[in-house]
């Protein structure tokens, strides 16, 4: 059975994911889908600051998609109530978090980075703070878990950082990132995605 590599990185659980060249296809095409409909057709307009709206969506669909590949290697998926949320939707009102399993939301936050150093080198993660005014208006509100990724294109490679639950994320301090508020989650503070799955087992 194939196993994907664990390690350990600056405190956190890591466990790397590879991303195939088919897959990394097809989730920039999905970004560009996503963007033309989204924005084109439906005039949602997504703010993805320093990063085309087409390339962030991409690396959010891959880092959904290796969470999926952990999830099915550890057979999660086939003995729990699993939904995962639709890559394009008609309206506001049919945007789902990224999985229900058990019952559970889980949010999927995907970082573009070429190495893990660097995407923790300022010792947090990043995540909208839908409590305060700037980003209130987010259709989704906090899931009851989020799933922090760190997506390589280069090395073809996602790692998965760890999960926070809701109440850590909430309290997490929040700053102005682009003229928006947004948590910045210490590192410490994320838990291994091996426990996330004990936790949506016994659900």
């Amino acid at each position: 059975m194939e196993k994907f590599h664990a390690f350990k990185h600056k405190g956190l659980d890591v466990i790397e994911v590879p991303l195939t060249e088919e897959e990394i296809r097809e989730c920039l095409e999905l970004g560009n889908i996503r963007t033309e409909i989204n924005e084109k057709v439906k005039g949602w307009i997504y703010r993805h600051p320093g990063m085309k709206s087409e390339l962030a969506h991409a690396v959010g669909f891959m880092g959904e998609l290796c969470f999926e590949k952990w999830l099915k290697l550890e057979g999660l998926i086939k003995d729990k109530d699993y939904v995962r949320g639709k890559s394009f939707v008609e309206s506001l009102q049919e945007i789902e978090q990224d999985f229900t399993i058990g019952g559970k939301e889980v949010g999927v936050k995907s970082a573009p980075n070429e190495s893990l150093d660097e995407a923790t080198k300022y010792g947090t993660f990043l995540y909208p703070a839908k409590i305060l005014p700037g980003e209130a208006r987010r259709v989704l509100g906090y899931p009851d878990f989020l799933v922090q990724t760190v997506v390589s294109i280069g090395e073809k490679k996602c790692w998965l950082c760890g999960f926070a639950d809701k109440e850590t994320v909430v309290r997490s301090p929040t700053r102005e990132i682009y003229d928006k508020p947004a948590h910045r989650i210490p590192i410490e503070k994320y838990r291994p995605v091996k426990e996330l799955l004990r936790i949506l087992r016994a659900h």
